[in-house]
């Protein structure tokens, strides 16, 4: 799987809200993720299910270095994941941030 750059990563995460800070409305925002398992030749997927939030919401799929794994931003579903760690880091309008590891078999 090739890695594409991290400057999208760093964009979206300095959002609107003040660095280092989150609004108490951010308490009600909880991420989730439904992984896929690779099989006999397939490759793992996940879906990430956001509550709470504001839209737009961002979800910036990545490495624990921060490598993203996807360019899309948009989408909070990536398929044909190979077998790992991964994080999935989510932004909504208000600047709320939530982050999920998740693992694929």
């Amino acid at each position: 799987m090739k890695v594409v750059s991290a400057m999208v990563f760093i964009f979206l995460i300095g959002s609107s809200a003040v660095p280092g800070t989150q609004s108490a409305d951010c308490e009600n925002f909880k991420v989730t993720a439904t992984v896929q398992h690779t099989g006999q030749g397939t490759k793992g997927a996940v879906t990430i299910e956001a509550k709470g939030n504001a839209d737009p919401t961002y979800y910036i799929f990545h490495l624990e270095d921060g490598e993203l794994v996807t360019k899309d931003v948009i989408s909070n579903k990536v398929d044909k994941l190979d077998a790992g760690t991964y994080f999935c880091s989510v932004v909504d309008g208000t600047g709320c941030r939530k982050r999920v590891k998740f693992t694929i078999e």
